[in-house]
């Protein structure tokens, strides 16, 4: 699939350009593939005719995903809108299947079970971001009676609290205050962001969505083994 996609380049699929530009948006390693993938799209932009009239016109723009399968067929991918995995596999697997639209059939990770954003909750450096749901309806001995009795009496007008600690210092921590500690152990924790000691900053939705920060000079051959770890990390500790 590598040497395909070097030779192939840009390709076309139902008119519209797709592939890889260059021989560096690919990372070939022992057992993983990585695409710095491109995908012509169109957008309806609204305009003027000749005669004052607004009407919808086509434009095509050209957007990139990050895209990187393992030898054992997992794989992730950077979301970008137009742009998804299925593009990517096909462009990949297109001269290996005959009718390549009806023989792909994957299964994407949709959401994490709710203990997972609570352990994450737990085993964090610096938790700096909290989305709650279903405020106040888990138990947990060890919160304080006051911020129970409270949560009683509130939980009952609000589905949702989301907390951060904005642009605050890097080392804040939301679990060091005892009311949001409290509020996050008795609550599902739908989404979560947090910091490590050496500055990675992660986040975790329920949703099925793992996200992380990486610096903006990182070389394509960093970025590809960030994304090969994140798929480790997902398989290992998320599912």
């Amino acid at each position: 699939m590598a040497e395909r996609a070097r030779e192939e380049g840009v390709t076309r699929y139902n008119q519209l350009r797709r592939g890889i530009s260059s021989s560096s948006d690919l990372v070939r390693e022992e057992d993983y593939l990585y695409l710095r993938f491109g995908k012509e799209i169109t957008e309806a932009r609204p305009e003027y005719d000749d005669d004052d009239v607004i009407v919808l016109d086509e434009d095509r723009v050209a957007r990139t995903m990050l895209f990187c399968v393992t030898e054992d067929r997992r794989f992730a991918y950077q979301s970008r809108q137009g742009v998804t995995a299925e593009d990517a596999v096909r462009y990949l697997l297109e001269d290996d299947v005959d009718d390549v639209d009806q023989n792909i059939s994957y299964d994407i990770v949709g959401e994490f079970q709710k203990e997972v954003t609570k352990n994450i909750y737990t085993n964090a450096d610096f938790v700096r971001s909290l989305k709650l749901k279903n405020i106040g309806l888990r138990s947990d001995s060890s919160v304080n009676n006051g911020i129970v009795d409270s949560l009683d009496n509130a939980s009952g007008n609000t589905d949702t609290i989301e907390i951060s600690t904005g642009n605050g210092e890097n080392d804040d921590d939301l679990s060091l205050v005892e009311a949001i500690d409290g509020l996050a152990r008795l609550s599902d924790i739908d989404r979560i962001r947090t910091r490590t000691e050496d500055g990675k900053i992660e986040e975790v939705g329920l949703n099925g969505r793992y996200t992380y920060t990486h610096s903006k000079d990182v070389t394509d051959e960093n970025q590809a083994q960030n994304l090969r770890d994140a798929i480790d990390y997902v398989y290992s500790d998320l599912l």
